[in-house]
């Protein structure tokens, strides 16, 4: 049933995710060294809340990774993150059989985020508790599905290629006979600037300075206007507002942008930096507070690999 993200459990699901994030990025960008990191907080948040759909007993350290406290009850985990889901849905797809059409080239005038989970029985052994699949289907819209053994891996893909719209074709999984149950997050997000960067203002060949001091020459979208801007300890923060696909109303959808004051890995900020400045920037666009701001931003083209989330 319908569940309201109201403002407690609004602010419940965002320290989780500023606190889950800002884990996840400080551990990749150390272990990574000078190379990008990509971490997406809202989907690991959904596949441990999945994992532990109406469980009452949980490992330790689920529920605060969740945001809850540890004595919390299931159901009150799990109307937070059905009402998170529920929220993000308002720009999801009618039918996910549209998704099929997506082309990543074509960015939807009407920002496009869509989250799916599933759940996959492997071989007609594997026993699974009927009251996990339930409050699996009821708080978090899971697919849930069996297959053989041999079809599993064909499954995993088809599931993983269509909820991410072509762009990831083949599952992380790696299915062994040893495998009994998968469960799958997918997500898929495509939006437009509110204002696009002109692409006769592209600075072509400019110097960018890496976190290690290195150089390199990148091509660099640009624009000079109005910015929600924040600045914290040794940080500034600017918010890209999203278009929104209405005539009115304040855009719903943004990229925040957190930069250094001097040249240092983001991993040397402190954790609670980014949802800080998240924060402060939604603050100053509340009130309508703008700074005029010469804005030089490289093309990011990100890919990731499977990580450990242990």
């Amino acid at each position: 049933e319908p569940v309201s993200l109201d403002q407690q459990r609004a602010a419940t699901a965002v320290t989780a995710c500023n606190a889950v994030g800002a884990a996840m990025l400080s551990t990749l960008l150390r272990r990574a060294g000078s190379s990008n990191a990509l971490s997406c907080p809202v989907g690991i948040t959904f596949i441990l809340a999945l994992l532990y759909a109406g469980a009452e007993s949980v490992g330790e350290g689920v529920n605060a990774a969740l945001g809850v406290d540890a004595a919390a009850e299931a159901q009150t985990r799990d109307s937070v993150w059905s009402a998170v889901r529920q929220t993000l849905q308002r720009f999801d797809v009618a039918d996910t059989q549209q998704l099929q059409d997506f082309n990543p080239e074509a960015i939807p005038d009407t920002p496009l985020l869509h989250i799916a989970n599933n759940i996959l029985a492997i071989g007609d052994k594997t026993v699974i508790n009927q009251e996990y699949l339930d409050s699996a289907k009821r708080w978090y819209a899971s697919d849930l599905g069996r297959v053989p053994v041999d079809d599993a891996k064909a499954a995993l893909d088809a599931w993983a290629n269509l909820h991410t719209g072509g762009l990831i074709k083949e599952s992380a999984i790696n299915v062994t006979p040893l495998t009994r149950l998968v469960v799958q997050n997918a997500l898929l997000f495509a939006a437009r600037w509110a204002d696009p960067f002109e692409a006769g203002d592209t600075v072509e060949g400019a110097p960018f300075t890496r976190a290690d001091r290195s150089t390199s020459r990148a091509d660099l979208m640009s624009r000079v206007g109005p910015f929600a801007l924040a600045t914290g300890p040794g940080w500034r923060a600017l918010r890209l507002p999203c278009n929104d696909g209405r005539a009115t109303g304040a855009p719903t959808l943004a990229m925040d942008i957190i930069l250094p004051n001097r040249v240092i890995s983001p991993a040397d900020l402190p954790a609670s930096t980014w949802g800080e400045a998240t924060r402060l920037l939604t603050a100053a666009q509340a009130e309508g507070h703008a700074t005029r701001v010469r804005l030089r931003l490289p093309r990011l083209d990100l890919s990731s690999q499977p990580t450990d989330l242990i």
